[in-house]
């Protein structure tokens, strides 16, 4: 059974705001237990691992992009466990109007990389996109699905905030989700953050954007650095196997990224020291293109509330 301590507190926004504000978090406990089933399974083979993300939708950025900030070591950066858009991807999903429609949607209530937005290019050739200014659209089969990032090196505990909204496009549907504030234990390495259980699901075929951010500075928000993505509920029409390791293993077949990827970094972080584990996570690692974070450890799962 995983034990995790987070604090956090729900600040209400503009619908379309997804600023880093301030509040007072408040302390809650929780546990986690995986199926952790036929443990030493892993994936047997590394080799065997086979990532099929296909033809991904690809959005671009709302709001703020800062990886780096004056509370991260020199050169450190704040990173989503996300696999990058190729400047090829096939079939980016990329539309004329979302362009427009999504610059013109960017938050002022946190700092907008103004430039980056400006450079968007409204004409963008067939297949191919921008790595810098897109970010993939990636799937989960669950209602309330777990996203993953790299935190470097911190002095110590330090508040971070993580915000989900409905798709900013759809102005008569658009809802913000969750604003939760939490303490991240500072400790390099990747961090797991769960949607509350209270939250409304996710609905399958509709996309969602989500942010976070670590609070560098309270007073100058324009020092923290904010990291973002996109995900997408997609339905399953095929039996889950029975183990934790072999379900990690099919979500990564049929391109399930969100799905294999917290199966198997909870996995991890329940048996840090098991080989198995260790080997399918870079394997992962490597066939999504995250080489650079194979062999960081999972130091910290936080369910939100």
């Amino acid at each position: 059974m995983l034990n995790k301590t987070l604090t956090q507190s729900s600040l209400l926004l503009g619908v379309l705001a997804l600023g880093i504000v301030a509040g007072s978090p408040g302390m809650a406990a929780l546990n986690l237990q995986p199926n952790l089933s036929n443990l030493g399974e892993g994936l047997q083979v590394a080799s065997r691992f086979r990532l099929r993300l296909g033809s991904r939708p690809s959005r671009y950025r709302l709001g703020a992009f800062r990886r780096g900030a004056s509370c991260l070591p020199e050169g450190a950066e704040l990173t989503a466990l996300i696999p990058p858009v190729t400047s090829t991807e096939p079939d980016a999903d990329i539309q004329d109007a979302d362009i427009q429609a999504e610059a013109e949607l960017a938050s002022e209530e946190i700092a907008v990389d103004e430039s980056a937005l400006a450079d968007a290019p409204l004409n963008q050739p067939e297949n191919e996109v921008d790595p810098e200014l897109t970010v993939p659209v990636d799937a989960t089969t669950v209602e309330h699905p777990a996203f993953f990032v790299y935190i470097p090196a911190l002095d110590g505990p330090t508040t971070a905030q993580f915000t989900l909204q409905s798709d900013p496009n759809d102005p008569l549907a658009v809802e913000e989700l969750v604003n939760v504030r939490f303490t991240v234990s500072g400790e390099e390495g990747i961090v797991g953050i769960w949607l509350p259980e209270t939250t409304p699901p996710l609905q399958t075929d509709r996309q969602y954007y989500w942010q976070m951010s670590v609070e560098c500075n309270a007073e100058k928000l324009t020092e923290n650095p904010v990291i973002s993505g996109w995900v997408q509920r997609v339905g399953l029409d095929q039996p889950l196997p029975e183990t934790a390791a072999q379900q990690a293993a099919f979500y990564a077949e049929q391109g399930i990224w969100q799905d294999a990827l917290s199966t198997l970094a909870t996995l991890r972080y329940g048996n840090p020291d098991n080989a198995a584990f260790i080997t399918d996570w870079q394997a992962l690692m490597e066939a999504a293109g995250l080489e650079g974070f194979a062999d960081q450890p999972i130091v910290q799962m936080v369910e939100l509330e």
